[in-house]
């Protein structure tokens, strides 16, 4: 049973991996965190992130996701990009993992100064925003592969 899990989970990560390789890379958008225990991410580590599969950083902040609502100019590519899906598909994505008791719900807002406002004022909250947006750069999580 463990190895079935195991390997469910490593196939999770491979197809994680191969959405943002097929999707596009993340060169029009800012990753922004607050206390999260580091300014560097890896990139599968984002994903996992992402997709509510880390509950609380290793410096056992809990993890708040902030996402682009539909009325954010972020939101299509962020869906492209982490998800590989429309913005519905991502809302979908989400509602069905917390309707199944498997994560908490992240924050979706209609703008990214809304996103920059929001990490600021909470402790473990990891944001996407567009890259030409002014934003504080004390917030900018390093993506590394």
């Amino acid at each position: 049973m463990k190895i079935r899990s195991l390997l469910f989970i490593s196939l999770l990560t491979l197809l994680s991996q191969s959405t943002i390789a097929q999707n596009g890379d993340m060169n029009n958008l800012v990753i922004i965190g607050n206390n999260i225990g580091t300014v560097s991410l890896k990139k599968t580590t984002l994903i996992n992130v992402l997709k509510g599969r880390l509950d609380s950083w290793n410096n056992n902040v809990t993890v708040k996701i902030v996402l682009p609502s539909q009325k954010n100019e972020s939101a299509a590519l962020t869906a492209k990009v982490f998800y590989g899906t429309t913005v519905k598909g991502m809302q979908k994505f989400w509602l069905s993992l917390v309707f199944q008791g498997r994560a908490n719900p992240p924050i979706f807002l209609d703008t990214d100064e809304e996103i920059i406002i929001f990490v600021q004022k909470n402790p473990g909250s990891i944001g996407v925003i567009h890259e030409g947006v002014d934003y504080p750069k004390s917030l900018k999580i390093n993506i590394i592969n």
